[in-house]
């Protein structure tokens, strides 16, 4: 198969991985990358590509098999849907989007043009994940927390969306049930979202999950801790590793599993959407759906709930 000619719309901070992961990867061909910074015409030059101001015009101009979109959340609608209705395979920074609506409308496009899309929930490729995928067979209780310091470049979401739905995805594979009730707090830090959230589910099986996430914190942590019947695991993103406590017989076991990425993650997702679409594995992102409908329920609670502006 020949290569895939790939763009990249929205070259900031995580833009400018994707553009040069797809420069890395031998079965594609960058040929072009927009933003509205004009600065970002000095990447374009360093990885041989066109640069673009205005993503439609890159969109009508290229011969696009593949794209990138790594915009601000307010618009991915607009731009992917563009996309979409240009015949490429599109991933898609999280979350899809920040309107349930507008997600229904861009799984259903692409479905009716037979096209990949792809929702960038990166913690999928977590081997972390991957692991505990293999050993999670009844889980309890799930404490999840993700917190990190502040940033000015996702200024359009709460942290919700921002952060929370990665675990909120990863608990939607782990946890074989509906969310029954849901109970959530958040506080508007820095932000005109929320900034800091708690937050509480019950799932129709008895799961219980709480999850914290922080965008005002000094210090990253990426952590899980998951009990079930005789297993206890306490999972570190950040640095790839499992504490797993197991009760057999009258025997406590401890010990500690440590991980090791093969590649980065950010290039194992953008890896497997490109062979996807060269064995034509079409599919759309109803698991990002799913996590979505969740979050936003989450930030509904927390509204309703007269969230406090420090």
């Amino acid at each position: 198969m020949n290569k895939i000619n790939v763009a990249v719309i929205g070259v900031g901070k995580l833009g400018r991985e994707h553009t040069r992961i797809y420069h890395e990867i031998p079965q594609t061909n960058l040929i072009g990358i927009c933003d509205i910074k004009p600065s970002v015409k000095k990447l374009a030059h360093r990885y041989h590509t066109r640069f673009y101001q205005e993503y439609q015009t890159l969109l009508a101009r290229e011969k696009i098999d593949a794209l990138s979109i790594a915009v601000p959340t307010s618009l991915h609608y607009q731009v992917a849907k563009q996309a979409l209705s240009y015949g490429i395979h599109i991933l898609l920074e999280k979350p899809i989007t920040s309107d349930l609506k507008q997600a229904e409308d861009l799984l259903h496009l692409a479905r009716q043009n037979n096209l990949i899309l792809q929702v960038g929930q990166i913690e999928r490729f977590n081997p972390v994940i991957k692991k505990i995928k293999t050993i999670i067979t009844h889980p309890l209780f799930i404490e999840c927390q993700r917190l990190g310091p502040y940033s000015p470049r996702v200024s359009d979401i709460g942290v919700v969306l921002d952060l929370m739905i990665h675990d909120l995805d990863i608990i939607l594979q782990l946890i074989d049930s509906k969310p029954i009730l849901i109970d959530a707090v958040g506080s508007k830090i820095l932000s005109n979202y929320e900034d800091i959230v708690s937050a509480r589910l019950r799932f129709e099986n008895g799961t219980v999950v709480n999850l914290s996430a922080s965008r005002v914190s000094r210090k990253r942590v990426r952590s899980i801790r998951i009990f079930q019947p005789h297993l206890y695991l306490s999972l570190d993103y950040l640095h790839s590793t499992i504490k797993k406590v197991e009760k057999k017989g009258e025997k406590i076991i401890s010990t500690k599993i440590r991980l090791t990425n093969q590649q980065e993650q950010l290039k194992s997702e953008i890896t497997s959407f490109v062979k996807d679409i060269r064995e034509q594995r079409i599919s759309q992102d109803c698991q990002a759906y799913k996590a979505l409908k969740l979050a936003l329920t989450i930030t509904e609670k927390i509204k309703r709930g007269n969230m406090v502006n420090f």
